[in-house]
């Protein structure tokens, strides 16, 4: 019994670090090896701009990824390797969030960390397939659909640079976080 419980004490400890960091690396593919439904999906929206596809690896799972631009807004389509629709993201400025959500999270935030900056905002719109589609299209609101904020942002954090990963709701609310792991390069880069 007492060798379960350190047992199980272990992979909790295990699974609850793995569950706080998050590496990620993009790869351009072409459209030819992306899965069927992720491709019909993408052109059953009929954007007008070149899209790219990505695939995307993670220290747990592996997705495909669709970016476009349309109607002025960066748009970045997230599918299962399989080719099921995940979530559609879509770029936006820190100014642009509500007031009042944006202060719950900046006090959030700011209660972590001293000072942060951010790299990236998205929205990030989860549903059925076809009420995201709508949405997309501008036949529908986000009202059927489950929008939260990602946040990528880095800070000092013990003399150290960190990138981290941050999901809040729509109303500024803590949903789950990561540690972005850098990738080391064997490179130098200018």
């Amino acid at each position: 019994m007492t060798r379960l419980l350190c047992t199980l004490f272990i992979f909790a400890i295990f699974g609850s670090v793995i569950g706080q960091t998050k590496y990620e690396k993009e790869v351009r593919i072409s459209a030819e090896s992306v899965p069927d439904d992720a491709r019909e999906f993408i052109d059953g929206l009929n954007f007008n701009k070149k899209i790219r596809w990505y695939k995307e690896f993670g220290l747990e799972t592996t997705t495909i990824e669709a970016k476009t631009k349309f109607n002025g807004k960066r748009y970045s389509i997230e599918f299962s390797k399989e080719g099921e629709l995940e979530d559609v993201e879509v770029g936006i400025k820190w100014n642009n969030v509500r007031g009042e959500v944006r202060a719950k999270i900046d006090e959030f935030l700011t209660s972590k960390y001293n000072r942060y900056t951010v790299d990236k905002l998205q929205v990030q719109y989860t549903g059925d397939e076809e009420t995201i589609a709508d949405f997309v299209r501008g036949v529908k609101g986000p009202k059927d659909l489950i929008v939260n904020y990602e946040m990528v942002f880095h800070t000092k954090v013990d003399k150290h640079y960190k990138k981290f990963e941050y999901l809040f709701s729509a109303e500024g609310e803590y949903v789950k976080s990561s540690e972005i792991i850098q990738q080391n390069s064997d490179n130098i880069e200018y």
